[in-house]
């Protein structure tokens, strides 16, 4: 069995990096929160990793499916907004026996590729880089 272990966005911005971090356990798993809390954003991240965003009507490797604050411009809490340079997305999916792949896309900045790590069992780490095209991967 292959489960969906964890949901990652990081924007690199002039106020430095911002993260977040959605880690899921076995079995199945709610979500429930306020507005703006990334529930959606989440959901999107799932699909632009695996290059599936079409199922959300999202043609032609477009980002503009995401919110502003990976985008364009992040607000801190008490000062300024912060310009977002680049930002991207990353799911980690966990094999039973151990093994992990974890995919990670670009939002803001070339979206073309999927970086493609694959842990094996006893930790050992295989790179390697998927063409993210139109109807294609």
């Amino acid at each position: 069995m292959i489960r969906l272990a964890a949901i990652e966005v990081r924007a690199q911005t002039a106020a430095g990096t911002f993260a977040g971090l959605l880690e899921l356990d076995r079995g199945l798993q709610v979500i429930s929160a306020d507005n703006a809390y990334g529930k959606s954003l989440a959901m999107k991240t799932v699909a632009w990793c695996l290059g599936v965003e079409p199922i959300f009507g999202i043609y032609n490797d477009d980002p503009t499916c995401f919110p502003e604050a990976v985008l364009a411009r992040l607000e801190n809490p008490g000062s300024a907004y912060a310009q977002v340079l680049s930002s991207e997305c990353r799911i980690l999916l966990v094999h039973e026996d151990g093994r992990k792949l974890g995919l990670t896309r670009a939002i803001k900045g070339d979206s073309s590729f999927v970086l493609v790590e694959e842990h094996d069992a006893a930790g050992v780490v295989r790179e390697s880089r998927l063409s993210a095209r139109r109807l294609t991967m």
